[in-house]
């Protein structure tokens, strides 16, 4: 009922229950607190009518449902809200904090969903996908919808990579969000089936193996960098791979063992940059020499034994100076 209401009621109660004290200092309580938020609506109304930005209206759509407890003023002002944002071209981080009061202060699921479906059409690269995945799983409630939504645009975003040829860094992507988001952990896996058909170098090899000993798959990590390592075609790409997976913390016997690979190289001179990065990359003088040794009889062909000399001289005797 009204304010004047509550007041008659609660003369009444004084006139006709002074007895009751339990029952007036109740109803006097609930006038009190009711008066209290009668001021209150008034303060509201009077700072809506002076807001010009979304953020005002959603962050008082908050106050309100606080202090208030009125869901039906907090939607008043969240489509106030609205109105705003669509005034100007679509965005999507101010969109997405006022998704998160929707579903926060109103329980509309419809809403939701027609703000999200709104959010994925204007979600065409990865960092927007993402924010997007965290903003459902994070930020909004636990509700079954909002994550079989999350699955059904997962899937549509994964059918657009294929069907656009994309990298196997963006379906590496795509794996690591699964997990996080989604805690699926068969979908991961076939996710990173892609990522793997999608390879072509040993950039994208080192990387998916690097993820996977990052998730203790340790034997399929291996069998990746041996992949990357038969995708290096000469020995940059060898000493690259070395590098990488170095960095990643790949055990210095693996690494020599895909160094090794280096051995199948075919071309003079590519063999001799393999050696050098022997003692480049393993200061491993003994394994390094008897490479130099094999390559001679290629090089007193080539006529360029000089050339191979002068390299294994400035390799296999560099004084460190102290």
């Amino acid at each position: 009922g009204s304010l004047d209401e509550m007041r008659k009621l609660s003369s009444a109660v004084k006139q006709y229950s002074a007895d009751d004290e339990v029952r007036m200092e109740r109803v006097a309580a609930k006038l009190e607190k009711r008066e209290q938020s009668q001021i209150r609506y008034i303060e509201f109304q009077k700072q809506e009518k002076e807001f010009t930005r979304p953020p005002q209206f959603i962050k008082l759509a908050y106050t309100v449902v606080e202090e208030l407890d009125d869901a039906a003023y907090a939607g008043q002002l969240l489509n106030s809200a609205e109105e705003k944002l669509r005034e100007g071209p679509y965005s999507l981080t101010q969109f997405l904090p006022f998704t998160v009061a929707v579903d926060a202060l109103t329980n509309d699921a419809d809403w939701v969903a027609r703000l999200l479906d709104e959010a994925a059409e204007h979600a065409e690269h990865f960092p927007a996908v993402k924010v997007l995945g965290e903003t459902v799983t994070q930020e909004l409630r636990p509700r079954d919808s909002n994550r079989e939504w999350l699955c059904n645009f997962y899937q549509k975003y994964l059918e657009k990579l294929a069907s656009s040829n994309a990298s196997a860094f963006e379906f590496l992507k795509m794996a690591r969000a699964i997990k996080q988001h989604l805690q699926d952990r068969e979908w991961t896996e076939k996710t990173l089936d892609l990522a793997i058909q999608h390879a072509q170098n040993h950039f994208h090899y080192a990387y998916i193996a690097e993820q996977m000993n990052q998730w203790d798959e340790g034997d399929r990590a291996d069998a990746l960098y041996s992949q990357a390592a038969e995708a290096c075609s000469d020995s940059k790409e060898l000493t690259e791979l070395v590098q990488l997976a170095r960095k990643a913390g790949v055990d210095e016997t693996k690494l020599r063992d895909l160094y090794a690979r280096g051995e199948q190289l075919s071309d003079a001179w590519q063999k001799l940059r393999w050696a050098e990065g022997i003692v480049d990359l393993f200061d491993d003088k003994e394994w390094a020499g008897s490479v130099y040794e094999k390559l001679r009889p290629s090089f007193e062909e080539l006529g360029a034994i000089h050339l191979l000399e002068s390299s294994r001289d400035s390799h296999m005797h560099q004084h460190k100076l102290y």
